[in-house]
């Protein structure tokens, strides 16, 4: 099964009731949805949250950036690497420097010493340009964007932006998640084979592209 591609959240198998009232419905499901930033758009957090219109837990452009990770990965991956590379240069200067005590030897290693030593310097500069470039990721791009414009959360649904921290239905009383029995597939007795079973599927699949104030434009989308 195709969860919504971004946020990572399962769809669970829930009922959504009320303390209050007698609402009881199934949770919205997300299955073969993928939820996405249009071209130009920089990525937003997507979240599941409860929804006063739609009445269920649906999933929210949130208005907040993303982390770089895996590029906060790559430069740590980096400056370990020119750290390597020092330490290699320090044991040959260490090696060196003991031929140099020998007057007719300095000549000879003098240059390669003064190279080692330029070299170790441009390498400390390097590690310190990434070590700041490194401090700029614990706030991306993204962040940085999103911070400044301050959208609001909006259901992706229905647009609604009114979000609570705790779930509460329009009568007033608490929302509740109760779990179901999960629905048993076309394909639970193999009536199917799963490559037919897929292409069924796939004609389900729908795309949910988000601006930067999360007003959102479905398309039908393809599995492949």
């Amino acid at each position: 099964m195709i969860h919504t591609s971004k946020s990572e959240i399962p769809a669970g198998f829930y009922n959504v009731k009320c303390s209050g009232c007698n609402l009881s419905k199934e949770e919205k499901s997300y299955d073969f949805i993928e939820i996405r930033a249009k071209n130009g758009v920089l990525t937003s957090q997507i979240e599941k949250n409860y929804c006063e219109k739609c009445e269920n837990f649906t999933m929210w452009f949130m208005g907040k950036g993303v982390e770089n990770i895996e590029l906060e990965k790559l430069l740590n991956w980096s400056i370990e690497k020119k750290l390597i590379e020092i330490k290699k240069i320090n044991k040959e200067i260490i090696k060196i420097e003991k031929y140099c005590k020998y007057f007719f030897l300095t000549f000879i290693y003098g240059k390669k010493l003064n190279h080692l030593k330029k070299k170790i310097k441009s390498f400390e500069e390097e590690i310190r340009e990434l070590s700041i470039e490194n401090k700029d990721t614990d706030i991306s791009e993204s962040i940085k964007f999103y911070n400044e414009l301050k959208p609001k959360p909006k259901c992706i649904d229905c647009g609604y932006d009114k979000l609570h921290n705790t779930p509460k239905h329009l009568c007033g009383g608490k929302v509740l998640y109760k779990p179901r029995m999960k629905r048993i597939n076309n394909n639970f007795l193999g009536l199917i084979d799963d490559e037919e079973f897929y292409r069924l599927e796939e004609r389900k699949k729908k795309i949910y592209e988000y601006d930067e104030y999360g007003n959102i434009t479905i398309s039908k989308g393809s599995l492949i």
